[in-house]
């Protein structure tokens, strides 16, 4: 992995926990994601817990493999 790709890829996934964090608790009421009413992103919603919780395993085994490297 090219060293100019590696700052990119750790910003990329800490943007992905805090957009999933973001997500509204709830789904079905109103809320400011006004585009989204797909099935997927109802799902989302539902799991952005464990949506940030993967993130951040891949966030972890980011660094441990770059850690042996």
């Amino acid at each position: 992995m090219t060293s100019a790709l590696l700052p990119l890829l750790i910003f990329w996934i800490l943007f992905g926990i805090a957009q999933a964090l973001s997500l509204p608790s709830q789904c079905g009421g109103p809320s400011d994601w006004t585009g989204f009413g797909t099935e997927s992103f109802l799902f989302a919603c539902e799991h952005k817990f464990a949506f940030a919780g993967v993130l951040a395993v891949a966030l972890l085994f980011l660094i441990v493999k770059l850690r042996r490297a």
